[in-house]
């Protein structure tokens, strides 16, 4: 298994701005998340845990800005 750790910035801003109005604060949020892949006997298997998960993914691309 390979496991890879990164951190993404705007994620959460842009989940936010869909959800709701963000604060007028100009701090960056950070946020983290784990890939793990495994070579499994059909291939390969990747998965990622971050802090919002799949919802987040999803409502990210509905705002388009990624």
């Amino acid at each position: 298994m390979v496991v890879t750790f990164s951190k993404e910035i705007g994620s959460a801003e842009a989940i936010v701005e869909i959800l709701g109005n963000p604060k007028g604060t100009n701090e960056q949020v950070i946020t983290h998340y784990l890939v793990e892949t495994r070579f499994m006997q059909n291939g390969f298997e990747r998965k990622t845990i971050s802090d919002f998960g799949l919802i987040g993914a999803i409502l990210e691309q509905f705002g388009g800005g990624g």
